[in-house]
């Protein structure tokens, strides 16, 4: 088992172990692809980031209660646990990507 890429030693059609066991399956050819990727996590990280700030909008109602007037709910109660999980985690991703 090797601890790098060694797709560049064979045709751009393989996948070594290396790269398999990262996750990358075919290795990248060219500036280009590498440009294009980078460009589609640049806009997940900019649509995640504006979506995180829709959810955390806090308003004041007239009676001087607080209350977010985005939401995501369920009426599952595990599906609504996992929803509040996933939100949490992609929060915490995207503070650390900013």
């Amino acid at each position: 088992m090797t601890d790098k890429c060694t797709c560049h030693e064979r045709d751009s059609s393989y996948t070594c172990d290396y790269c398999k066991r990262q996750g990358f399956f075919g290795h990248m050819e060219s500036d280009a692809e590498i440009e294009y990727l980078n460009d589609k996590v640049d806009e997940y990280c900019n649509l995640t980031s504006e979506f995180i700030r829709l959810l955390d909008i806090v308003e004041v109602s007239d009676m001087g209660t607080e209350f977010r007037p985005n939401t995501i709910s369920s009426c599952r109660v595990f599906d609504a646990d996992k929803i509040d999980k996933i939100l949490n985690r992609l929060k915490e991703m995207n503070e650390c990507a900013n």
